[in-house]
């Protein structure tokens, strides 16, 4: 027993031996990885973590180091989940529930991150992690009176970090207390000489203040680089290939990749830059993706920088080789300046995001603007040199959820409604004071003010207080918050006229209005920042709504609100008013933006210094140090390897708008799948009623008109007959000669009065791509009342009688005429149909023909690329012609393009299988136009 005993111990002592020392190896593999990780050597301290967990799986410390490597390094999912994990096992982990809140705060999952945050300090409540995370998450949802509580309690519980105090100044300055918000910025600032968000935000809320000067706020532009900019700056880097004319690598930094200022303001001129020409990288500051999100990444090498120090970023940037290094940031959230004063790309450009004012850093060379927001004789009050753009600085795209307009509230309220949506941190009391002037001027009217911080009742308390000392009633003033964007447009429909607020003025605020009918009346303020309303609406075309006092500022709201009916009609146009003005000039801001981006690069080609870039009267590019304009070099549309072996895509700008009388249309497959992928609006009108249950009437992209008939705008009378096909508004003539069976066909059953539709007569038609002419309708009539419409027509078809069934029939010879004058040309037949009424194909028969469709095409090589497809297109999906989808592809784009698609089309490229088939690839939505791009891929 004694012997037994001996070796069981032994072997315990060996065993025991054996854990210690692994304990004691993981130990130091874990100390080993922390190391590692405050070194940001993160690929060293995740090797080290899992030689950890494989030897022991269940090492809580492991698995939370782990977790905050991840999410330090930017591999946000594995950081999610292995806190998911782990959490699920160690629900007490409050340093886990910490990090997950804050994980899931920067994707902008507040709602889902605050019971993390929660459930942490329930179980240690003061755990300043967790109070930070949560004063966020509080502040993000509105709650502002929580958020400052919290903040007090952690400048409480750590008095020395500097953080808390910057934060606290951001709730105060978001509530309106300047003076309180700049002792807290002030205070961090005295705590850190490393970070720059203290000093960064107080420059910022500098704008907001009405009583600081354009010297004084310029002046500590320039304090910024003086504090952070490196002593020794690390020289730019010099490409080896300084050809004008080659593709350049634009890197853009930015907060708002996203539905956000910045996105609404680039995403559709970026879109439209040449592709050939630019690559771009996108830096993105945080991981919240959306819709804008997925459109930047399509056209961006994509790279989430959040985990990125700034010289990590600038090490990234020049690693990249970015030829031009676009700011959209500024000073504000996430700003990276520290990376723009480190020069990583050869030249440095400062665009929307942030841009308030000038950044005061000599190290960027540009800044983008225009002639309003940058007043001649500015150029003083701006570090950078100005690229002033010939009209917008921005090209907004609105979002795809805006409500419909509405009349005028005034109309059935009977007082007048003012409204400001800015952000509330805008509206001051020199302000209020102006406003109450001008309600005390308009009895009864009301102010809506709508914003997240007016969840705050302390702040709407304040505002009711300085408008009631000027006889202003609180009844009179409306508070809302926090609500959806799309509840924001909505909300609009509630007010007259949008009072832009002073000194920092409303940007996107003011386009959102006017897409609503909503007229913005605006005070030019003395900085950048106070100048966004001005060129948005001078742009538009509505200078008259930019004053330059206050007495005249309240005299333009008064004659609006003066003169209902006027302020009706216009707000019924705003809308319209601003889609076509250069404001949403996609394709007009990307050309001038690729005009002055190649303007600069040349100029450094040339090896002189930047200067301020114009445009003359004539869109060219000239810099002020010549008066000539520069002759710009532009990059070749070379398609190389990779394009040549991709598959052929159908790309167009816009849906397919086909205008459709009495064919069959709506029963052929390729219509149904164009509807269903928003490629095609049809309007379609059907006198004899034949489709009025047909499952695609009721589809959104379908305008059905049952009762009616195109002609001259008249009344019509509609023949029914026994067969359906052959009924119409021309009168049957059955005569003996013809066979029994059609006479029969032809017989008369009713008589019905339908109305007819001039279409040049009809306001705000689109522009009609195809128009199908089909049925027992007089076709000359319709045609001579579509001439207008005619004329942008890519595809005309109209259906030829043969034998002669009707009255009036429509003689070919002379539908050729009209079709040829509106420059459309006849190709061939199409749909015949025979005698014996059992088979329709594209080709005639033995049995006597009845009827066809002639197809005429407009075959214009100046036409754009687009109708180009577009035409293209409908020819081989519906008409089924391969070889005139040939022809006009390389007749009207290129050959590569068109030998690109009849390679598929006979499936001899690696992309072949055995069967042609077409898929829906992307959708880019635009404001008002979309662009389609299918691909083509033989299964």
């Amino acid at each position: 027993m004694s012997t037994s005993r001996s070796k069981r111990n032994k072997i315990a002592h060996v065993r025991n031996g054996h854990i210690n020392k692994q304990i004691g190896r993981c130990t130091q593999l874990k100390y080993d990885a922390a190391k590692a990780a405050n070194a940001r050597e993160w690929a060293r301290a995740i090797e080290l973590l899992e030689a950890v967990l494989e030897q022991h799986p269940d090492d809580v410390e492991a698995q939370e180091i782990l977790a905050r490597v991840y999410h330090h390094s930017g591999q946000i999912d594995n950081a999610k989940s292995v806190l998911k994990a782990l959490l699920d096992i160690h629900p007490e982990l409050t340093a886990s529930l910490a990090r997950l809140a804050q994980i899931l705060a920067a994707e902008g999952q507040f709602e889902a991150a605050l019971p993390f945050a929660e459930r942490a300090l329930a179980i240690h409540h003061d755990f300043p992690e967790a109070l930070s995370i949560k004063a966020h998450i509080l502040h993000a949802l509105g709650r502002f009176t929580d958020t400052l509580k919290i903040t007090k309690e952690l400048i409480q519980l750590q008095p020395d970090n500097y953080v808390h105090w910057n934060n606290a100044g951001n709730f105060l300055r978001d509530l309106g207390k300047f003076d309180e918000a700049e002792k807290h910025y002030q205070r961090a600032i005295s705590l850190t000489n490393e970070d720059t968000r203290p000093f960064s935000n107080l420059l910022t809320t500098k704008h907001y203040r009405p009583d600081a000067s354009e010297n004084e706020i310029y002046d500590f532009c320039l304090e910024w680089e003086k504090r952070f900019s490196p002593k020794k700056p690390t020289p730019r880097p010099s490409p080896e290939n300084k050809k004008a004319c080659r593709k350049l690598y634009i890197g853009l930094i930015s907060d708002g990749f996203r539905n956000h200022p910045v996105g609404r303001m680039i995403i559709a001129a970026l879109e439209k830059l040449p592709k050939h020409a630019y690559q771009f990288y996108a830096y993105s500051t945080n991981n919240i993706s959306d819709d804008i999100t997925r459109r930047f990444k399509k056209i961006c090498n994509w790279q989430t920088i959040s985990h990125f120090n700034d010289h990590e970023l600038a090490e990234k940037i020049r690693g990249d080789r970015i030829d031009i290094l676009i700011d959209l940031a500024g000073y504000h959230n996430n700003s990276r300046m520290l990376t723009m004063a480190k020069q990583p790309a050869p030249l440095l450009v400062k665009w929307v995001g942030g841009l308030i004012n000038t950044t005061g850093l000599s190290t960027i060379d540009y800044l983008i603007t225009d002639h309003i927001e940058s007043p001649t004789g500015d150029d003083r009050y701006y570090t950078e040199k100005l690229i002033r753009m010939p009209d917008d600085y921005i090209c907004y795209e609105p979002p795809g959820y805006i409500a419909p307009l509405s009349k005028p509230p005034a109309l059935e309220n009977g007082y007048i409604t003012l409204g400001c949506f800015n952000n509330p941190c805008k509206i001051n009391e020199p302000l209020l004071k102006e406003w109450a002037l001008l309600m005390q001027q308009l009895p009864d009217s009301r102010l809506f003010l709508k914003g997240k911080q007016y969840s705050s009742e302390e702040l709407c308390d304040n505002i009711r207080n300085v408008l009631n000392e000027k006889g202003i009633e609180s009844y009179r003033i409306i508070f809302e918050g926090l609500s959806p964007h799309a509840h924001v447009f909505r909300a609009y429909n509630h007010v007259d006229i949008a009072l832009d607020p002073w000194p920092y003025s409303g940007g996107l605020t003011t386009c959102e209005a006017f897409m609503m009918g909503v007229p913005v009346v605006t005070m030019s303020g003395p900085t950048f920042a106070g100048r966004h309303s001005a060129t948005h609406l001078v742009n538009a075309g509505m200078p008259e709504l930019v004053t330059h006092s206050w007495e005249e500022y309240r005299s333009r709201v008064l004659e609006l609100a003066s003169d209902l009916d006027s302020l009706a009609i216009i707000r019924s146009h705003l809308r319209t008013v601003l889609l076509q003005s250069p404001v949403c000039d996609a394709d007009a801001f990307a050309s001038h933006l690729n005009n002055a981006l190649r303007a600069i690069w040349q100029r450094y080609c040339e090896g002189k210094q930047p200067e301020a870039l114009s445009f003359n009267g004539q869109g060219q590019v000239t810099f002020a140090d010549s008066p000539v304009p520069v002759t710009l070099q532009h990059t070749q549309a070379d398609v190389d390897k990779a394009d040549e072996d991709s598959p052929f895509r159908w790309e167009f700008e816009g849906k397919v708008v086909a205008i459709n009388l009495g064919s069959q249309l709506m029963n052929a497959p390729i219509i149904k799948q164009m509807l269903d992928l928003g490629t095609l609006e049809l309007i379609d009108f059907d006198p004899s009623c034949i489709f009025l249950n047909h499952p695609l009437r009721h589809h959104n992209s379908v305008h059905y008109y049952p009762n009616m008939a195109l002609g001259n705008g008249h009344s019509a009378t509609l023949y029914a007959c026994q067969a359906e096909e052959q009924s119409g508004v021309l009168k049957p003539a059955p005569h003996d000669l013809m066979p029994q069976r059609l006479q029969q066909d032809l017989k008369v059953l009713a008589e019905l009065k339908i109305g007819t539709v001039s279409l040049d007569l009809t306001k705000n038609i689109p522009t009609v791509n195809w128009l199908i002419i089909d049925g027992n309708v007089d076709a000359e009539e319709i045609l001579n009342n579509s001439l207008k419409v005619l004329k942008d027509v890519l595809i005309l078809q109209v259906s030829i009688n043969f034998l002669r069934t009707h009255k009036s029939q429509p003689k070919f010879e002379r539908i050729s005429e009209i079709a040829q004058e509106a420059g459309l040309f006849f190709y061939n037949f199409f749909d015949y149909k025979h005698l014996n009424n059992e088979k329709q194909n594209s080709e005639p028969n033995e049995s006597q023909l009845i009827s066809a469709s002639a197809i005429f095409l407009r075959r214009n090589k100046s036409e754009s690329s687009s109708n180009i497809m577009k035409q293209a297109f409908l020819i081989n999906n519906f008409y089924k012609n391969t070889q005139l989808t040939y022809n006009i592809l390389m007749d009207g784009l290129n050959k590569k393009l068109a030998n690109k698609y009849i390679r598929f089309i006979n499936g001899d490229t690696h992309h072949s299988k055995t069967k042609f088939r077409k898929e829906l690839k992307e959708k880019i939505s635009l404001h008002e136009k979309e662009v389609f791009i299918y691909e083509c891929t033989p299964l």
